[in-house]
């Protein structure tokens, strides 16, 4: 059975910690490996370390973080409403 969360959090680095910590009780409670939950954590600090420093270019804004868990797969969405950022400008 699928588990399902959301998170709302700010455009503030000082929130990752507590989105990976989310990731990994929902990922172990689902049997996924250490080195899985790792990378998994990594991809989803960076996407949000990029909308804060690239997207809200460190101003206020929100975050949501919506998540989809299951023994099979793990598949996390990041919304936010930040301007668009074109790396190749």
């Amino acid at each position: 059975m699928d588990q399902l969360f959301e998170m709302t959090i700010k455009s503030d680095i000082s929130e990752i910690p507590g989105v990976s910590a989310s990731l990994e009780t929902a990922m172990q409670a689902h049997g996924f490996s250490t080195d899985d939950i790792l990378d998994t954590q990594l991809a989803v600090e960076e996407a949000i370390t990029n909308i804060i420093n690239h997207g809200y270019k460190n101003g206020c804004g929100e975050i949501i973080i919506s998540c989809r868990i299951n023994p099979y797969q793990a598949e996390v969405r990041i919304k936010d409403t930040a301007p668009r950022f074109d790396p190749l400008s």
